[in-house]
């Protein structure tokens, strides 16, 4: 089998879409699976990720989604519109999660042709690195590459602090939009900014737990990474982060109901089931084990036999 993808996907990795087409080229390679960036070779399959936006001569032509857009303040139903006309012009749809086909079929389009739910995945080779050696005892650990408001960093610190956990720190990667000049003086908040996918690992490796409330995600690569990594994660029971989570905690959010909304003002948590959640992490010492079904392995293989079922 012959695949043809965009180099653009995988040449710098800095975006989840990008890492995960990086992940999954790799492995496919690895197995021996040729792969091409070449559009002007018939190759046997064409995967485009999010929109059909480049040309190929592949026989069959693949579209991996993520979610749609539910966001009122963007042009939604223009967003979506260009999106139901990329899913009609594939001749497969590759979901992140039963969310992501949901939402999908409720605002895009609900497509007459053949549709997959395919998590996705990371390489548990990158995580077996050394954690970073510190004086606190509980570690929890906030990430992702800009903080939208929709993904609540600041329900997240106030908890945190509220907690007042002997021993704790919470660690801050990504963007935070100037959240961190509030509490640059505080020595068990952290604030990182982006970092490598290296430190992050490390990062995974040194913490006691994820913390991600994002309203209403599709697969949420952070936390795919997390769970590979061995650490366990608090979430919400929205969207299709629970789909993904196999070690953790849940906690309860508004109940969404299917049709946009505005991102910026979220629903809010309730911070004391937050803290209780820290709290039962601790006192639990939860183990994160059997999370195979995210090993970008076992990924690429769903891919591969979905791609053989279509040709």
């Amino acid at each position: 089998m012959l695949i043809h993808i965009n180099k653009n996907y995988f040449s710098r990795g800095k975006t989840g879409k990008g890492r995960f087409a990086q992940r999954l080229v790799k492995v496919w390679r690895e197995i021996g699976v040729d792969v091409t960036t070449d559009s002007r070779i018939k190759a046997d399959i064409a995967l485009h990720i999010g929109r059909m936006n480049y040309k190929s001569k592949a026989r069959k032509h693949v579209l991996r989604v993520g979610p749609a857009n539910i966001d009122t303040n963007m042009n939604w139903k223009k967003i979506n519109r260009e999106k139901a006309a990329s899913v009609k012009a594939a001749d497969a749809i590759v979901y992140q999660s039963k969310y992501s086909r949901k939402i999908y079929h409720n605002l895009v389009c609900r497509p007459d042709k053949p549709e997959i739910v395919i998590f996705n995945g990371a390489d548990p080779r990158d995580y077996n690195v050394q954690p970073y050696n510190n004086h606190f005892q509980y570690i929890f650990l906030a990430s992702t590459r800009v903080w939208l408001k929709q993904k609540r960093l600041k329900t997240i610190i106030r908890s945190f602090l509220e907690a007042d956990i002997h021993g704790s720190r919470l660690i801050v990667c990504g963007n935070t939009q100037g959240v961190e000049r509030k509490y640059g003086d505080l020595n068990n908040l952290m604030f990182t900014g982006n970092i490598s996918d290296m430190v992050l690992a490390r990062m995974y490796k040194s913490c006691i737990a994820m913390i991600h409330l994002t309203f209403v995600d599709a697969c949420p690569n952070s936390v795919v990474e997390a769970q590979v990594a061995g650490l366990p994660v608090i979430h919400t029971d929205q969207g299709g982060t629970k789909e993904i989570v196999k070690c953790g905690c849940e906690i309860k959010d508004k109940p969404f109901k299917y049709k946009p909304v505005d991102l910026n003002k979220p629903p809010k948590i309730d911070r004391k089931e937050l803290i209780s959640a820290m709290r039962k992490i601790i006192d639990s010492k939860v183990l994160c084990d059997n999370v195979e079904h995210l090993y970008i392995q076992n990924i690429a293989r769903q891919y591969l036999n979905f791609f053989k079922k279509l040709l």
